[in-house]
């Protein structure tokens, strides 16, 4: 005898929704592997980044180079107070242009927390470098204070 499949109401929207899901699902999948990615909302903690970053320091944007086909540019930079992974004097990083990272302009004074990706890439995405002009030197100096007393997850 055979069975007969009755149509039910609700069998339907569930399955509408798991269509739905899964397609939004491959559209963030196929983003994600295109390299596309949505902007970052908020920085994390001085602290937090602290942890996280491999150098930390102060500094003026000595010299910018765009490295071509590369995604990279390479920076020069005077550290002006180190905090993390760095002595004072020159120092000089190729850094990561994607959209999520911070674009160095000559002869700005900058705040850097950056984390080695490869061998001798760094990255800012989604951190806390930024530039600061002269009126924003208070909160350069703010931030440094705070660095100071999170100093003890530097290593």
């Amino acid at each position: 005898m055979p069975i007969l499949v009755r149509y039910h109401p609700g069998v339907r929207t569930s399955i509408t929704v798991i269509m739905r899901t899964c397609a939004a699902l491959g559209v963030v999948v196929t983003l994600d592997i295109m390299g596309v990615h949505a902007e970052c909302l908020y920085p994390p903690p001085p602290c937090s980044e602290l942890s996280s970053a491999q150098v930390v320091f102060s500094g003026e944007v000595l010299g910018v180079t765009d490295v071509q086909n590369s995604g990279l540019q390479q920076v020069r930079l005077r550290v002006l107070r180190a905090v993390k992974g760095v002595r004072p004097g020159v120092w000089s990083g190729a850094f990561s242009i994607a959209a999520e990272e911070h674009h160095f302009a000559v002869g700005s004074r900058v705040l850097v927390y950056g984390t080695q990706r490869q061998a001798h890439t760094w990255s800012t995405a989604c951190g806390r470098t930024r530039a600061f002009d002269s009126s924003e030197l208070a909160l350069l100096t703010e931030e440094l204070s705070q660095l100071k007393t999170c100093r003890s997850t530097a290593k």
